[in-house]
């Protein structure tokens, strides 16, 4: 099972490798000649029933092994790429759609996210990417400092500025899923510590970090 999984896992890498090397509709028309858009759909449902989510990755921050619900991620990006250049595909991926499964295709939604990059020739590319799971415990009040004091005086700077951030954002959010009672809790709901007593913890580190810095 594993070897499939990992067989699977490999052969969506490679397809969405192939549809990002172009960005005319020739790759996805061949992709989508071999298998049918409802049989794709079919696939990523099928992947989402039969694993349990396991977005993070190890702690030396590399990839884990394949999970099917990964996998399913995984095709489901090769599908929302492909789905640009097939109407039908499109509809299918919608909750409410043509087909059942509505759970799955939420989920993975949920999970998805893109953004667009300007390259140096100045075309404008699509990048669309899994969200980690960890990121739900991403504070509002760290969302909205972010927003507001990343630096944007250049050109690109914002990029730099936010990266420079990146790993005590990623410690946060460890903190947070910590604070709300573990892996086992999900964000928004009651644990040991509870979601707002988790934020008024960092508030009050905060608090403590600008008082310490006045003194000095």
């Amino acid at each position: 099972m594993d070897l499939v999984l990992e067989l699977k896992n490999n052969a969506s890498k490679l397809l969405l490798a192939i549809m990002e090397s172009r960005h005319d509709s020739e790759n996805a028309e061949r992709i989508l000649y071999n298998m049918r858009p409802k049989e794709l759909v079919e696939v990523i449902k099928k992947a989402y029933m039969q694993g349990e989510v396991e977005f993070e990755d190890g702690e030396n921050g590399e990839d884990g092994a394949a999970s099917p619900r990964n996998v399913g991620h995984n095709i489901y990006i090769l599908a929302h790429q492909l789905a640009r250049h097939n109407k039908e595909l499109q509809t299918m991926l919608k909750p409410g759609g043509q087909v059942d499964g509505d759970e799955a295709l939420e989920f993975y939604a949920k999970h998805t996210a893109q953004i667009e990059i300007v390259r140096l020739d100045r075309t404008m590319e699509q990048i669309v990417f899994p969200v980690p799971s960890i990121c739900e415990f991403l504070t509002k009040e760290s969302k909205l400092r972010i927003y507001y004091t990343t630096e944007r005086d250049e050109q690109g700077s914002k990029i730099n500025d936010f990266f420079l951030r990146s790993e005590d954002l990623f410690n946060e959010m460890n903190w947070q899923k910590k604070l709300r009672g573990g892996s086992a809790m999900r964000p928004g709901t009651a644990g040991p510590c509870g979601p707002g007593l988790s934020r008024a913890w960092a508030g009050w580190c905060r608090a403590c970090l600008q008082a310490g810095a006045e003194l000095v």
